[in-house]
């Protein structure tokens, strides 16, 4: 079986990081795995080490802030030209199936129609809801079209399942969690070492790229409020940034006088040392479509506060492995983050039982045999 994959990221955050777990998992099945991207990135080493032909060409994608304008005209021609390229490309590779790895870009659908090869799309988003864009050609025809020129689409959530069924019939929509693997990992509740005789001071932890939606701003609300009520606590707030967002949060912290509680830490592939010394994970993101943090915290054997919304409470079971809160409501994340101190007992408990269920749910094996069997169908439905 040979699969060209259409990513529309070379980075390694959420959606590249999902896919390399994916790949990883398909190339022990024997899969020949092939990588189209627009740029250049540091998914390109990582495919490298992997023996993965890969094929860097700029294509666009079909999404933009606000109404569609010239330029996103030209842009969606641009993609129509690239897809005539890739499609010869995939041509001579002799793939079987034709994979897009998110809604934002049509080119892989374009691609499989030109070769007539069954084309599966991936979904790992809320477009609208989470990013603020919109479909350049119009959601509803844009839907349509997801429809007409996928034999699956695959979601990551239920969450996802259900926002997108209202467009795609039930037997071509399937949803598949995604693999969360953790490398460098220390096992247990590693704490990092400190002078005897000084208290530990609890640390969160919050990572994601720091962007308004993820919600970064109801965690040092919250730690503004705790600190007020004389309980000292760290925040470590670790991600790529928006600049004028991390603006925002930083006259948040001076304003607050919470700057020695507060950290802004750049993004790294290795964060375990970050994991293995915070107490608690937070995550506040308000249109997580799956929430790789949410499980990489739990495989770290942490308890997770997490906002109510998106798919976030698919994973997050209140007191079994963490607890949620209303998605903005900070002083409720607030008290949420002192019930864990006070009671830290059950938050052992609620990170050993994240770690048995992460364990089980969110391997790479599982999510790779069912995407598998889906690969295995469409050629099948082929033939």
């Amino acid at each position: 079986m040979k699969v060209v994959f259409v990513s529309h990221v070379s980075n390694k955050y959420g959606a590249g990081r999902s896919l390399l777990c994916l790949i990883d998992g398909l190339l022990q099945k024997g899969v020949e795995c092939y990588v189209i991207m627009p740029r250049c990135g540091p998914m390109v080493e990582e495919l490298k080490n992997r023996g993965i032909k890969y094929g860097v060409l700029p294509f666009k994608n079909w999404t933009s802030i606000g109404r569609m304008t010239l330029r996103q005209i030209l842009r969606n021609g641009w993609s129509l030209f690239m897809s005539l390229i890739i499609a010869i490309k995939a041509y001579f590779w002799k793939v079987d199936i034709i994979y897009t790895n998110s809604s934002v870009t049509p080119v892989g659908a374009f691609v499989s129609f030109l070769l007539k090869k069954p084309h599966i799309w991936h979904i790992r988003e809320f477009v609208e809801e989470h990013y603020g864009l919109s479909f350049s050609l119009g959601k509803l025809f844009t839907m349509k079209l997801i429809k007409q020129l996928s034999f699956r689409v695959i979601v990551i959530s239920e969450a996802l399942r259900q926002k997108y069924s209202q467009y795609i019939p039930a037997q071509k929509l399937k949803m598949v969690y995604n693999p969360v693997s953790i490398t460098n990992k220390v096992s247990g509740n590693s704490k990092i070492k400190h002078n005897p005789g000084v208290p530990m001071i609890p640390t969160l932890l919050i990572v994601g790229c720091v962007y308004p939606s993820k919600g970064q701003i109801d965690a040092v609300l919250a730690v503004a409020d705790i600190v007020r009520q004389g309980i000292q606590v760290k925040l470590k707030i670790v991600g790529d940034t928006v600049p004028e967002y991390l603006e925002q949060l930083k006259q948040i912290v001076v304003k607050n006088e919470i700057d020695r509680q507060v950290e802004f830490i750049k993004y790294t592939d290795n964060i375990a040392s970050l994991y293995n010394s915070a107490d608690i994970i937070l995550v506040c993101s308000r249109w997580e479509a799956f929430g790789r943090t949410t499980v990489e915290g739990m495989l770290f054997k942490k308890p997770v506060i997490g906002a109510l919304s998106g798919a976030t409470p698919e994973l997050i079971k209140e007191n079994f492995n963490g607890l949620l809160y209303e998605a903005g409501n900070h002083r409720e994340l607030a008290e949420k983050i002192k019930y864990l101190i006070k009671h830290t007992e059950r938050a052992k408990q609620m990170g050993k039982n994240g770690f048995k269920e992460a364990s089980e749910k969110y391997t790479i094996e599982k999510s790779t045999n069912q995407v598998y069997k889906i690969f295995q169908e469409a050629i099948e439905n082929k033939k």
